[in-house]
C-alpha cells in the first residue's frame, strides 16, 4: 500500500502559509488529504507529466536536476494554487511519499537557495539517514 506523509518542515510551511493566505493553505491541505486516501492518485505522483488543467487538480513533474543527482524528488503544481509548488520525495522500497516542503513559485530551483538546500537535507535524511 502506498502512503503519504507530511515532513515536519512541510507542516511548518503550511502553517506559515495559513498566516499569509488561508484559502491557499486550505486548498493544499484538502488536496493532500484527498491524495492520502486515493491509491490511484498516489500512484500518479511518479508519472512525469500527469495532470491536465481542467481535468485533474494538479500536474506532476520530476525535479530533473535532483534526479540527475540521485534524488527521487518531484514537484506538484496544484492548479488552484498557482503561486506555490509542493515538493515531495518518493521512497520506492517503502512505497512512501514524503511531502518535504511547499515552495513559493518565485523560488528558483537553484541549489544555492536556502529552501532547496533544506529540501536536499530532508531528502538525504529520509533516504540515507
Amino acid at each position: 500500500m502506498i502512503r503519504l506523509f507530511i515532513h515536519p518542515d512541510a507542516s511548518k510551511d503550511i502553517e506559515r502559509l495559513w498566516s499569509l493566505d488561508g484559502p491557499v493553505a486550505d486548498d493544499l491541505v484538502v488536496l493532500l488529504e484527498a491524495l492520502s486516501h486515493n491509491q490511484d492518485l498516489l500512484d500518479r505522483l511518479t508519472q512525469h507529466g500527469f495532470g491536465t488543467r481542467g481535468v485533474h487538480d494538479f500536474h506532476v513533474s520530476s525535479w530533473i536536476d535532483q534526479e540527475r543527482r540521485g534524488r527521487n524528488l518531484w514537484r506538484l503544481r496544484v492548479w488552484s494554487v498557482p503561486s506555490y509548488r509542493v515538493i515531495y520525495a518518493f521512497v520506492p522500497r517503502r512505497f512512501h511519499y514524503y511531502v518535504l516542503g511547499v515552495m513559493p513559485r518565485s523560488v528558483d530551483y537553484d541549489r544555492k537557495d536556502p529552501f532547496v538546500a533544506r529540501i536536499e537535507r530532508a531528502y538525504d535524511e529520509l533516504a540515507y539517514g
